[in-house]
């Protein structure tokens, strides 16, 4: 009778074991609705959502996504209908401050880029000598 006692016991306790093993993150980002569960949960808390940005900057692959993003707003800006639709052009920019006033990082990157950009300092001058008009 203790044989099968011990017997049953020691098989609860790896069946436990067994069970109660964590996934590892590869596991947990497979799931669509797991993943995008993380992705909420990290861009709806700005200490996780800072530490995102900080990651999302400091490796090689993210810095290609992040260039090819600014060459896609370079020629958004550039096109056409942004020339000419000053709605869009004042859309765009309440949107890209109002992102850079919740972002730190984004708001030093953007200060960074203006500050090397003589045509872009060139505007603001005009812009902030003439009341913004």
């Amino acid at each position: 009778m203790k044989p099968l006692i011990k017997t049953l016991f020691l098989a609860g306790i790896i069946l436990f074991s067994a069970c109660s093993r964590k996934p590892n993150t590869e596991e947990l980002l497979q799931d669509d609705t797991t993943r995008h569960n993380i992705m909420q949960a990290i861009s709806n808390d700005h200490n996780m959502a800072v530490e995102m940005v900080h990651y999302l900057t400091t490796t090689d692959a993210s810095r290609d996504l992040m260039q090819g993003s600014c060459t896609f707003m370079e020629s958004a800006l550039a096109s056409d209908i942004m020339k000419k639709d000053t709605g869009m052009q004042n859309l765009f920019i309440s949107n890209m401050v109002h992102m850079m006033n919740r972002d730190s990082v984004m708001c030093d990157k953007t200060c960074t880029q203006i500050s090397q950009s003589p045509q872009l300092q060139r505007i603001l001058e005009r812009k902030t000598k003439s009341g913004g008009k």
